[in-house]
């Protein structure tokens, strides 16, 4: 599931459960809308995802990639360690940028 709240300093996307195949769809469309829509900052919590696949890194590339091209910086919030240890493994985790909590959340 992913929660979409748009706020004066950033779109943030809560989401919730397993980041895989079937659900990889469901949260790169919304941040792509987001993206479309004149986000300015994307924040992605995955404090409530336990487990990522290839579809679900594909789809974390996928909107990274989007959000740099619309130049909104796009920060992974609250990555769980077997999220962090899957991007470590796959060396992912020098693409992206983390923080604990989204007021942690740097803003560039």
């Amino acid at each position: 599931m992913v929660v979409h709240a748009h706020t004066d300093v950033a779109d943030v996307l809560s989401l919730v459960g397993d980041l895989d195949v079937a659900a990889a769809p469901r949260f790169v469309t919304p941040a792509a809308d987001a993206l479309r829509a004149g986000a300015q900052r994307l924040l992605i919590e995955l404090e409530g995802v336990g487990f990522v696949d290839s579809a679900g890194l594909a789809a974390l590339l996928n909107v990274l990639r989007r959000a740099t091209a619309a130049h909104a910086p796009m920060v992974l919030v609250g990555a769980q360690p077997q999220v962090r240890s899957v991007m470590a493994a796959t060396r992912l985790d020098r693409e992206f940028t983390f923080a604990d909590t989204v007021t942690d959340a740097p803003d560039d």
